[in-house]
Order: C-alpha cells, then structure tokens, then sequence
C-alpha cells in the first residue's frame, strides 16, 4: 500500500463535517474516537467538532479512518463516503457523469492542503502531487468508468464517493471495486472502481 506523509498536510473543516454527517447512529463512536485523537475544535463539554472554513492536520484524520473502520465496519465507511459530495468543494461547470467523476480528484487536491494552501490551483488546474490520485479512464464503446485511487483513504469510504457522484448524474449507475486487479484490501497500492450505467 503506497504510503505519505500527512503530517505536513491538512484538510478543510467542511469536508469533515460531510464525512461525521454521514455517519449515522455511529456518530457516538466517533465522537469517542474524535475526544481519544483529541481531533478537531473542542467544546466546552469536552465533546469535538469541526468548523467548516478551518483547516485541520490530516494526519490524525488517516487514523481516525482506521478506528472507525475496525469499530463499525466498512459498510459504515461506505455510507460516509456517499455523504462527502454534499458538502466538498468541486470544481464549477460538471455537469456530466465523466466530468463528475473526473472531478473527484481536484476536490480531493482543493479540500487539502500544505501550510494553508490547497493542492489544487483552481485558477490554474495544476496539482501538487502529494497525497495519490484519483485517476478516470472511460472505456470506448461502454457506459463504463473506471476509477482508481491511490489515497490514503480506505477502499470502502473511496468507493462511496465514487458512487455519490456517479449517481448524481446517473441515478442507476452500479459502482464496484475491480477484485481481479491488486487492491488496497489485499496488499496493493490503489484500487479500481468499475462504473457501469
């Protein structure tokens, strides 16, 4: 599994906020886990939250992915990812599938950041490289994507996020990840999401 190092890098508030909206009747559990990281903005009561315009370290929120992974399961992971589309910042002007799933890496750069800077230039397009990728290939001839990251992410909550955008465009789009190729569930370093619609 490729590794990086999140402790130079930070993630913007509302994309945390997305991903705990989207947690359900789990959102106890990592209010828990939020308080043993000492994770976020702290309240009086003790309890964390984040706010949605600051930035925050990565690095705990890579470990924070890992509890939440072995306390309540993938599925939950899953259903969180589906939320993070809602709240992220996305490029203007996707208004198709591929562009919807293209779109996924610039707001995967844009909503994280090194010493306050995003890693996407929205004026420019240009990334820096230091976190993996989100990477599409449409297949000729098919209503067919696939989508491969190499984030430090778990495979389940990606998957989500791949799901969330594809289905905002096409409500009936079927998302799974590709078994016969290495996966970060089994050792490799990236996963491939096939999109079918």
């Amino acid at each position: 599994m490729a590794t990086y190092d999140f402790s130079k890098i930070d993630i913007i508030g509302a994309a945390l906020q997305s991903f705990f909206g989207g947690l359900g009747s789990f959102q106890s559990i990592a209010d828990r886990i939020l308080g043993e990281l000492e994770y976020g903005s702290r309240r009086d009561d003790g309890t964390y939250y984040f706010e949605a315009e600051r930035w925050y370290s990565a690095g705990p929120n890579v470990r924070m992915f890992e509890l939440l992974k072995e306390r309540v399961g993938a599925n939950t992971l899953r259903q969180a990812g589906r939320s993070v589309p809602e709240n992220a910042i996305f490029p203007p002007g996707v208004d198709t599938i591929q562009q919807g799933l293209a779109s996924i890496d610039a707001a995967y750069h844009l909503n994280h950041a090194q010493d306050g800077v995003p890693l996407m230039n929205p004026e420019t397009g240009e990334i820096v490289d230091i976190i993996g990728r989100y990477r599409t290939e449409e297949i000729p001839g098919k209503n067919e994507i696939h989508v491969t990251s190499d984030s430090p992410y778990p495979s389940e909550f990606d998957e989500g996020i791949v799901a969330a955008m594809a289905r905002r465009f096409e409500p009936g789009a079927r998302v799974r990840l590709d078994d016969s190729r290495p996966n970060r569930l089994n050792g490799g370093d990236a996963c491939t999401y096939i999109v079918n619609w």
